[in-house]
């Protein structure tokens, strides 16, 4: 009992001890509170540190003035003014907010990233202008953008594609141009365009017109050998045409012309036609042509069809037609060699002048060339390739007067002088251009030894001079109304008449001189 009650007393003592004595606060504090300070400091040191590592990293992620157009400087730098202070404050927050799992730091990480992300974007949206608006500069240069665009198309090209017209856009965090254009009535328009939504070029369908040009080339290289088949070539044109897109179809209809350049698509009556047509039905389309319009691919597709058959075909029968002449004038001209008489020599003669005749007359070198027409630049081709010379050996030559410059003037008893001075006259002074329109009533064609000579190739006299007079053909008044048949005629009796001592050269017959039209 007594060693028990000593026991409880000793423990008593010693709590007693324990409660009275001292403690060091201070050391206590800096184990505890000191340490989460330090660490507190640590943290707003790291914070500091990843605010000015940002902060620096954004400052040389954005745009400087010389990676954007200098037409651009003003909205550029009020644009990367407002992102640079939309970056700092998010970086600010981050900086100051201790929860890192709070909505708001999270928000504010997401929001510098987005911000970052889209000035890289941006310069790589704007290099990718750049590029392109010079890309755009060379083609135009090289004339190598369609003429199957609208005059809309065309013109937002040249205005989005030069920075005078253009300023740089910002909305929803998305990048775009807004620029200025020109439509076809001649009011300017203000778009926008966003990344996919840029005015597209269209290059010439250069590789597809390339293979017309070849089919035209293979034909003439089978009608030379009797293998030609028009049933055959116009389905084969059908085929490929069908193979065409729509950007190449309005290529074909805007680019390209025929082998010899003459006829392009505008020109065949089914286009005009349905031009009108188009007009009509549609005064306030943006499209300036109906084969420009989307919505007519289809038709436009059977036009590009029609337009190489209504090019090409009448030019095949031609070349077929040509061929057989030939073939009838050289086996004329063999016979003539053989018997040398006279007969079979005139012979050959009126073949030749029926076929130059036909040629001379034909339309299908003519852009709009109507049947029944006569047209200075085609009689001139074929009768410069007629290699015809007078029995004196002098080349003969041939000019047009205009109806409209003579007047009534009477040329039949006119001297050489008078004639060449009013060809002249007429083409180079008067401003009715007879190669912009066919011959008509009034309008003179003069037919005329381009020197004269002697056999030995001296100068003649006046009286010998006189004898080789120009001839002359005044169309009368009535004859362009007229059937083709009497055109033909007319002209197949003034050539025999103009060339009663007409030479044919044997090279131009058999065919050895490259005058030769056939």
């Amino acid at each position: 009992m007594a060693l028990e009650s000593t026991s409880i007393l000793l423990q008593q003592q010693k709590a007693l001890g324990e409660a009275n004595k001292f403690v060091d606060y201070s050391k206590t504090i800096d184990e505890t509170l000191g340490k989460a300070i330090e660490k507190e400091v640590d943290i707003r040191k790291k914070a500091e540190d990843t605010y000015s590592e940002n902060m620096t990293a954004y400052e040389i992620e954005q745009l400087k003035t010389d990676e954007y157009p200098a037409d651009w400087g003003p909205e550029m730098t009020a644009e990367l003014a407002r992102q640079k202070q939309e970056y700092a404050q998010a970086a600010q927050t981050v900086k100051s907010t201790r929860d890192k799992t709070s909505q708001e730091y999270i928000d504010a990480v997401a929001k510098m990233s987005e911000l970052k992300a889209g000035m890289q974007g941006m310069r790589t949206k704007i290099d990718l202008w750049k590029s392109n608006a010079a890309d755009f500069a060379q083609l135009a240069e090289e004339g190598a953008i369609t003429e199957g665009l609208s005059v809309n198309e065309r013109n937002k090209l040249f205005g989005y594609n030069n920075s005078k017209n253009t300023k740089p856009v910002f909305k929803d965090g998305r990048f775009g141009v807004e620029y200025t254009w020109v439509d076809k009535n001649g009011n300017e328009q203000t778009d926008i365009a966003y990344e996919g939504e840029e005015p597209r070029v269209v290059p010439p369908a250069t590789k597809e017109i390339e293979a017309v040009n070849a089919k035209y080339n293979d034909a003439v290289k089978l009608i030379g050998e009797g293998k030609w088949n028009e049933s055959a070539w116009t389905q084969d044109i059908r085929n490929f045409t069908n193979t065409l897109n729509f950007d190449q179809l309005r290529s074909f209809a805007g680019d390209f012309e025929s082998v010899n350049g003459m006829e392009k698509f505008d020109d065949i009556e089914f286009v005009k036609t349905r031009q009108e047509k188009y007009q009509k039905e549609n005064p306030d389309s943006e499209y300036g042509k109906w084969w420009q319009d989307p919505a007519n691919k289809g038709e436009l597709k059977e036009g590009i069809t029609q337009f190489f058959k209504d090019t090409y075909l009448p030019k095949f029968r031609e070349f077929e037609q040509d061929q057989k002449s030939k073939q009838r004038i050289n086996s004329a001209y063999r016979a003539f060699s053989v018997t040398g008489d006279e007969k079979s020599f005139n012979i050959v003669k009126t073949m030749q002048i029926n076929d130059d005749v036909r040629r001379a007359l034909s339309s299908t070198n003519i852009p709009g060339g109507k049947a029944g027409e006569i047209y200075a630049n085609q009689i001139t081709s074929v009768f410069d390739g007629a290699g015809l010379i007078t029995d004196e050996g002098a080349p003969l030559e041939i000019g047009f007067i205009s109806g409209n410059y003579s007047g009534d003037k009477d040329y039949s008893n006119a001297s050489r002088e008078t004639l060449l001075e009013d060809i002249e006259n007429s083409g180079n002074f008067s401003t009715d251009d007879l190669n912009s329109r066919p011959l008509g009533p009034g309008d003179s064609i003069v037919i005329y030894p381009s020197e004269i000579r002697t056999g030995e190739d001296e100068d003649m006299t006046a009286n010998q001079r006189a004898k080789y007079k120009p001839r002359v053909i005044t169309i009368p008044k009535g004859l362009k109304n007229a059937g083709r048949r009497e055109v033909q005629n007319f002209l197949r009796q003034a050539y025999r008449d103009a060339f009663k001592n007409m030479v044919v050269d044997d090279a131009y017959l058999d065919g050895a001189t490259d005058d030769n039209p056939l």
